[in-house]
């Protein structure tokens, strides 16, 4: 009997340590990410033209501070269907103004999940350009570009990743 009650002791010692230690990031998945908006952007090697983007726009500082946005990213394949002519013009540094009005384009303020967005008809983004939603064959549609990977959560926002990149 008393080797039972050890046993018992031990394996609750053993299952608050383990909770105390993954606990926090379990929390943290559950009820939003533990890393920044540009972070996780950053963590996604599919997002990766669009991060330089952001950061070439420099709002990378914007994504990283502690509103709550909501950012529609765009894949790599995305921004390479786009014309070799758009590609360059969109990373020239002289284009350093369009392209951070684009990138704004992708980005609205708090955070809003697909659930919620299905329910909306548009929103404004934080070029001041209002952005269209509209539920389409049980996905949403973002302007003409459709959410492939939804409600990705951030300590300060929402990402939603789009298979086209969306023109003001």
């Amino acid at each position: 009997m008393k080797l039972n009650r050890n046993l018992l002791l031990v394996l609750a010692v053993v299952c608050a340590v383990t909770f105390v230690s993954a606990g926090c990031d379990t929390i943290k998945g559950m009820y939003g990410g533990s890393k920044d908006v540009m972070l996780t952007l950053a963590s996604k090697p599919e997002l990766s033209t669009f991060c330089d983007a952001v950061k070439k726009a420099r709002l990378d500082d914007t994504l990283r501070g502690p509103g709550e946005y909501t950012v529609f990213a765009p894949t790599d394949t995305a921004f390479q269907s786009l014309t070799p002519k758009e590609r360059e013009d969109l990373m020239d540094p002289a284009q350093q103004e369009k392209l951070a009005n684009i990138v704004k384009f992708h980005i609205v303020q708090g955070k809003n999940s697909e659930k919620e967005l299905k329910k909306m008809t548009s929103l404004k983004t934080l070029n001041g350009n209002m952005l269209t939603f509209a539920p389409e064959g049980g996905k949403l549609k973002v302007g003409k570009a459709m959410v492939i990977t939804k409600d990705i959560k951030c300590k300060n926002g929402t990402i939603h990743i789009i298979d086209a990149v969306l023109m003001p």
